[in-house]
């Protein structure tokens, strides 16, 4: 409201919610509770890994419960920013790009949170595009894309196409079919000196 009404506007909003403890989510909290006996909020992680703590099922399905009331309390924050767009009468003329930087396990393949983990209960997010003139409503491109590629689509429509041409990202409109993507754990030092902080 208080940016020039002419001024082109760009915001990135971390929405971190859905992230251990699972505890900040209000009125959602319950909201998929199967056992509402207290119970673990945090993955605890680190004790998991060097096998001091162990989840039974039960307090696995209480994490995946919760983190399905931060999800759906995330949700409800997008939909609020929809709906703040659409009173100011920007949202035709608004790219929104709703995603994330990881997902979690909850107990697949032995494993909770996101640390050392390429499995794609890690690495397949949401990534929702509403981009008018861009992207026809209702369009699904079933190739895989990376999230750099949020980037050069952004860049593109911007008309900062010099820039993009010197990456090698390509647009979420013209992904190819079939092509690799690419994924790395890039910074494991940060959970490394969570068990140890002389690392």
């Amino acid at each position: 409201d208080e940016r020039d009404a002419e001024a082109p506007l760009f915001a990135f909003v971390n929405l971190i919610g859905a992230h251990s403890p699972y505890d900040s989510s209000g009125a959602f909290r319950t909201r998929f509770l199967t056992d509402v006996d207290r119970g673990p909020t945090a993955n605890h992680w680190r004790e998991v890994f060097l096998g001091t703590a162990v989840f039974e099922e039960r307090e696995l399905q209480r994490l995946r419960d919760l983190y399905d009331g931060e999800i759906a309390h995330v949700d409800s924050l997008v939909r609020g920013m929809v709906e703040e767009l659409r009173r100011a009468g920007l949202i035709e003329d608004t790219i929104l790009v709703v995603t994330s930087d990881h997902g979690e396990n909850l107990g697949e393949h032995g494993l909770v949170d996101h640390v050392f983990s390429l499995y794609r209960t890690t690495t397949q997010v949401p990534l929702i595009v509403r981009a008018p003139g861009l992207l026809e409503p209702g369009t699904r491109v079933a190739a895989p894309v990376q999230l750099t590629d949020v980037f050069a689509t952004l860049a593109r429509r911007a008309g900062v196409e010099n820039r993009v041409t010197q990456r090698t990202e390509l647009g979420l409109v013209d992904a190819p079919g079939e092509r690799l993507v690419f994924c790395e754990y890039g910074f494991p030092r940060q959970a490394f000196e969570a068990f140890d902080p002389r690392l």
